[in-house]
């Protein structure tokens, strides 16, 4: 059960703020990228590969690769070469590769606010797709961002409906801390049906980003959320006394 009474953003806001006031987004978001990825031509010009490389840090790079591609995919025919390159060459899921109708097929889905298991599944690859097409309605969806938003919920000691954790590469989340495995000895809470967890993840980083950062993008909340993941392995590390061995 959770609690009825109290949204999941007014949960969330108060903690997510105490960190947002603590952390320079510029600064923890680092995701690397290989810079050869932004010379092939067939997705990028000249110009905007140079731009890119010259970025003076991860967090400019990829703000300023996704209004590069969301603009290109706001007119281009030939949509499906970006969304592989994306989750591909920038997402680093090499074995991603799906037709155009696939896509499309997920898009729809997600309008209406919920998704099949086929597609939550591979939310992660899914979600970076919408992500650049549709950067204002759509968010990066990962391991890393639900484990983060799992803990603000678990701190603030409210009880409600935690956020599956889609399947990561980070180690911290298959061993000793393992935020599922936490969350069962402190709390026992129950998860978001999976079919809506996207839509609800989606609506509260709107939300958050209206509140916090109101004249700025707001996948810089998700980015956020991204980089804090170090830190909040970290605190858990040094607060939480139980050694969980899996």
């Amino acid at each position: 059960m959770y609690n009825r009474r109290e949204t999941l953003l007014e949960i969330i806001l108060p903690i997510f703020t105490q960190y947002f006031e603590k952390f320079k987004v510029e600064e923890i978001y680092n995701f690397k990228i290989n810079y050869e990825i932004y010379r092939n031509k067939e997705i990028f010009s000249y110009d905007e590969s140079e731009e890119l490389i010259g970025s003076k840090n991860s967090f400019e790079e990829n703000v300023l690769l996704k209004k590069i591609l969301s603009n290109k995919l706001s007119y281009e025919k030939n949509k499906i070469k970006y969304y592989n390159w994306i989750v591909k060459k920038w997402g680093k899921i090499t074995k991603f590769e799906k037709p155009k109708s696939t896509i499309k097929v997920f898009f729809d889905q997600i309008k209406t606010g919920k998704i099949k298991a086929e597609y939550y599944n591979n939310i992660s690859s899914y979600s970076k797709i919408a992500s650049f097409r549709y950067p204002k309605e759509y968010f990066i969806y990962d391991s890393r961002v639900a484990y983060v938003l799992n803990w603000m919920l678990l701190k603030s000691k409210i009880k409600f409906l935690y956020f599956p954790i889609p399947e990561g590469r980070n180690n911290d989340l298959s061993k000793k801390y393992n935020m599922d495995t936490i969350i069962s000895l402190f709390n026992n809470g129950e998860y978001m049906s999976k079919n809506v967890t996207y839509s609800v993840y989606c609506r509260l980083i709107k939300n958050i980003n209206s509140k916090l950062n109101p004249l700025g993008d707001a996948f810089c909340i998700e980015m956020f959320l991204w980089g804090l993941f170090e830190n909040i392995v970290l605190e858990i590390k040094n607060s939480v006394k139980i050694k969980i061995e899996l």
